[in-house]
């Protein structure tokens, strides 16, 4: 064999490796669906592209995951996101999927649910340590990563990846399919935080900045997370992979910062 051909086939064994194609519903992972467009008395604005974009998600993700659920945020909702009740529903899944209205400030950020003046908080949030234990939490949500460390709490559960957004997370005819994006270039085998800065790119009212952050016990490892970790179709890095940081080991913050992009 040819020292060409030799390398050839090298390169083929490794690319399978990396990269092995992927069943669908063998190996599915547990998905969940927050999605909030109508809220109590109009306490908070209608979101007016909030189904399509949730449905989107879902019908993307669902071709090789499993839905457990799909819900507005009424309710239990707010217990079902923060530490009290997590455990019957958001710690049931792999993924989350969120999108709402919401508010920051240096020590909490602050998801809208459905009535009036509730909010659910990261203060009151530790995702990761209860049930099947939640992984992956993605944000359509203003201010979700205005104040990045806001996601120590919920990380120091074990979740191990955060994307989210700085400033505005507009509600724009564009941005209908930036669920369905994220999902498809996951699927794909690229990173997790790839595959979100991506997810943006279409030009119509994105946001200034996506951030994707995870922790870890020292800054490389924490920083070794947010840049590798995929979802599926990877042998070596996808999320299940990476062990769980827990209170002490979940202390430096591993963050990616991308620019609008075009």
């Amino acid at each position: 064999m040819s020292n060409a051909r030799s390398i050839l086939v090298i390169l083929s064994v490794v690319s399978i490796l990396s990269f092995a194609a992927y069943v669908p519903g063998v190996g599915a992972y547990e998905v969940g669906i927050y999605g909030g467009k109508y809220f109590q008395y109009t306490w908070q604005p209608t979101i007016l592209s909030e189904y399509d974009r949730c449905d989107k998600f879902w019908h993307a993700i669902d071709d090789y995951d499993h839905i457990y659920f799909y819900t507005d945020l009424s309710g239990g909702a707010k217990s079902w996101i923060e530490d009290t009740n997590d455990q019957s529903m958001t710690e049931k899944v792999d993924i989350v999927w969120i999108s709402t209205h919401g508010i920051a400030n240096t020590n909490y950020f602050k998801l809208a649910m459905y009535y009036q003046y509730t909010w659910a908080s990261t203060w009151d949030m530790r995702l990761g340590d209860e049930q099947l234990g939640t992984s992956i939490w993605g944000n359509y949500a203003c201010h979700s990563m205005d104040y990045p460390d806001n996601w120590f709490t919920p990380l120091k559960g074990g979740l191990r990846i955060v994307t989210g957004v700085e400033d505005h997370a507009y509600d724009a005819p564009g941005t209908k399919n930036i669920g369905e994006r994220w999902a498809d270039l996951m699927n794909l085998g690229y990173t997790i935080a790839w595959s979100w800065q991506y997810a943006f790119t279409n030009g119509y009212s994105v946001p200034e900045k996506v951030v994707i952050v995870t922790c870890g016990a020292t800054q490389s490892d924490a920083d070794f997370r947010v840049t590798h970790m995929r979802y599926r179709n990877s042998t070596f890095y996808k999320f299940t992979n990476f062990p769980r940081k827990r209170d002490g080991d979940c202390v430096k913050m591993g963050e990616l910062r991308y620019t609008q992009l075009y």
